[in-house]
């Protein structure tokens, strides 16, 4: 089992997520432009620059912040950071 504890230290990071490009694009479907969205929870989210198809690749080379909030969570047997339990 694991949980929060309401006392457990937090620290605000972000998650910089860098955007080159997407490919293999089929060429069954054209898409003029193209952009991704992303959405944490209902207060945080964001859209890329639109992309454009060069050859058999929409390129975007952009990068993406995601805000998060790490805390520590408790583990049944012990204490771990929360990339630790996968």
């Amino acid at each position: 089992m694991v949980g929060f504890s309401k006392k457990a230290p937090k620290r605000d990071a972000a998650f910089h997520l860098h955007l080159h490009n997407i490919e293999p694009w089929p060429s069954s479907l054209p898409i003029a432009k193209l952009q991704l969205a992303w959405a944490r929870g209902s207060s945080k989210s964001g859209v890329t620059q639109p992309a454009q198809l060069q050859g058999t690749a929409y390129v975007f080379e952009e990068t993406i912040i995601v805000p998060c909030t790490l805390q520590q969570v408790h583990h049944a047997c012990h204490t771990v950071l929360p990339h630790e339990c996968i």
